[in-house]
C-alpha cells in the first residue's frame, strides 16, 4: 500500500516563529456533504473517502437538515456529531436524503453556505430496482417490481404509480432544481455511478481535487474481485478490502412491458437534469440494461 495511505498523528504542526506549534483536532461543521442518491453508490464512496489520510467522516447518516426533530436540536448538536480533525483535514457528513428532501437545500445554505456538495447519481431505473430490491429484503415486502411500481389501467396497460416512494427518488432534475436556487453550480461535483463501478479511482480523482486534498487514492489501490464481481480497495498491506455482501446484488430481470413505461417516465426527468447538470453520462442510460 502506498505510504500516502498511512494516516498522520493525531495533531498538525504550524509555524510560529522557528518553532512549531501543535494544534490539536477540533469538531467543526462539515466541509462537503454526500446528499445523494439513495442506492446510488454513497455508502461505498464514503467508505473509500475515509481511507484519505485528510478525510474523516461520521459513518452514520446524521438526517439533520431532512428530519425536524434532529433539525430543532441545532447546530451545535450537529457539530459534536463529527469527528475531530486537524485543520489540514476535511470533514464529511452522508446522508442520501438530503438530496430529495424539500426542506435540506434551504437548511443547508442557511447553516454551512459554503459547504461542498458531492452527488453520485445512476440510471434512475437501475436505482428504482436497487432500492426495490433493498425495500423487499429489509422489510420483508412480498409484492413484485411490477406491484412495487405500476397498476393495470382499464384499457389493460400499464401506467405507472406516480406518487411511490422509489420513482420519486429517481426524479435527480427536480431535486438539482431545487438545490440550484441556493448553490453555485461550482459548489457540486456530480459522479456518475456507473463509472464509479467500473474505474473509482476516475470519480474518487475528481472528489479529491473537488475537496482540495492530495492525490492519495489511486489506480493501483484497487483490483478487480472476481467472486464479487466488483472493483475492491487494497487495504495497507492486505489485498482483500470490500464492501459488504449486501452489496453489488444481483438484480431481478425487469420485464420488458414494465421497462418500457419506466423509460418513458423517466426520459423527461433525464433529459432535464443532464441539460440543466450539464452531466454528459446521463447518455449512457435508459438502454435496456438493468
Amino acid at each position: 500500500m502506498d505510504d500516502a495511505f498511512r494516516r498522520d498523528g493525531n495533531e498538525s504542526s504550524v509555524r510560529n516563529g522557528p518553532h512549531p506549534v501543535k494544534i490539536a483536532p477540533k469538531r467543526r461543521l462539515p466541509d462537503a456533504l454526500i446528499i445523494g442518491v439513495k442506492k446510488g453508490g454513497t455508502r461505498t464512496l464514503l467508505t473509500f473517502l475515509q481511507k484519505h489520510p485528510q478525510i474523516v467522516a461520521n459513518s452514520d447518516e446524521l438526517h439533520f437538515f431532512d428530519k425536524d426533530a434532529n433539525f430543532s436540536k441545532g447546530l451545535e448538536w450537529y457539530r459534536k456529531q463529527m469527528p475531530a480533525a486537524r485543520p489540514d483535514q476535511v470533514i464529511l457528513e452522508k446522508t442520501p436524503i438530503y438530496f430529495p428532501s424539500l426542506a435540506a437545500p434551504e437548511r443547508i445554505y442557511d447553516s454551512i453556505p459554503n459547504v461542498k456538495l458531492i452527488l453520485i447519481v445512476r440510471d434512475p431505473i437501475v436505482r428504482l430496482v436497487s432500492d426495490y430490491l433493498h425495500e423487499k429484503i429489509h422489510y420483508r415486502k412480498t409484492w413484485s417490481l411490477e406491484e412495487a411500481v405500476t397498476n393495470t389501467a382499464q384499457n389493460g396497460s400499464l401506467a405507472v404509480i406516480e406518487n411511490r416512494n422509489i420513482l420519486k427518488l429517481s426524479l435527480y432534475d427536480e431535486a438539482y432544481s431545487r438545490y440550484m436556487k441556493f448553490f453555485k453550480p461550482e459548489q457540486m461535483l456530480i459522479l456518475s455511478g456507473e463509472k464509479f463501478i467500473r474505474d473509482p479511482w476516475v470519480e474518487l480523482e475528481k472528489v479529491q481535487s473537488f475537496l482540495g486534498v492530495r492525490q492519495a487514492i489511486r489506480k493501483e489501490n484497487f483490483y478487480f474481485n472476481p467472486e464479487k464481481q466488483f472493483m475492491c480497495m487494497r487495504s495497507t498491506g492486505v489485498n482483500g478490502f470490500c464492501m459488504g455482501d449486501n452489496k453489488g446484488r444481483k438484480h431481478p430481470k425487469v420485464a420488458q412491458k414494465v421497462y418500457q413505461v419506466l423509460k418513458e417516465y423517466f426520459t423527461p426527468s433525464v433529459n432535464r437534469f443532464a441539460l440543466l447538470s450539464q452531466s454528459s453520462f446521463c447518455n449512457e442510460w435508459l438502454h435496456g440494461e438493468v
